[in-house]
This record gives structure tokens, C-alpha cells and sequence, in this order.
């Protein structure tokens, strides 16, 4: 598993926008042993890995989820939060193991 976020996304390649965001997640439901992240620690995730986050965030949770690869989880302060699901995590174990 690599040591930071930017190494992660690195050894994952370009993917598109639903991809990123569940390699992000993924790392840092890993990294950090947490259960589920808010919209807003995913924008914090996006300026740590320093790439671009999407214009329209609600729209790629929601195409990830609709692909099983983000579930909802609990609350916390009010705002749901989000997680990779297993089908998510096993996919960006297997980008990380993918040849560039």
C-alpha cells in the first residue's frame, strides 16, 4: 500500500472522475482506519492529493454509488457520510496492481 494520497493516485493512474474519488476514499478509509468520510473531508482530499476535484461532487458520488463502488454510511455532525464499499476497495487494489 503506498505511504501517502499522492502516491496512491499516482500508482493508480488517470481514471475518470468516479475512480479517483474511490481511490480516495478507499486510501483513506485504509490509511486512517475511518468508517466513512463527509463531502467536506472529500474536499479536503482533493486539495491533499492536489488534483482537481470535480465540478459537480454530489453527481460523481452519485454515479459511484449507483455503480456499488460508494455506499452512504452514517451521519456525523449533521452531514452523511461516505464510504468505499468492498466492490470499491477491491478496485483500487486492483489499479494499484495494474501495469501503467
Amino acid at each position: 500500500m503506498p505511504e501517502t494520497l499522492v502516491e496512491a493516485l499516482a500508482g493508480v493512474g488517470q481514471r475518470p472522475q468516479t475512480e479517483i474519488l474511490v481511490a480516495l476514499l478507499a486510501y483513506r478509509m485504509r490509511a486512517a482506519g475511518v468508517d466513512g468520510l463527509t463531502s467536506t473531508d472529500i474536499v479536503d482530499l482533493y486539495r491533499e492529493a492536489r488534483v482537481p476535484r470535480p465540478q459537480n461532487l454530489s453527481d460523481t458520488i452519485a454515479k459511484a454509488t449507483r455503480r456499488g463502488l460508494v455506499a452512504s454510511g452514517q451521519l456525523r455532525g449533521g452531514q452523511r457520510t461516505w464510504r468505499a464499499t468492498a466492490l470499491g476497495v477491491r478496485a483500487f487494489e486492483s489499479w494499484l496492481s495494474a501495469p501503467p
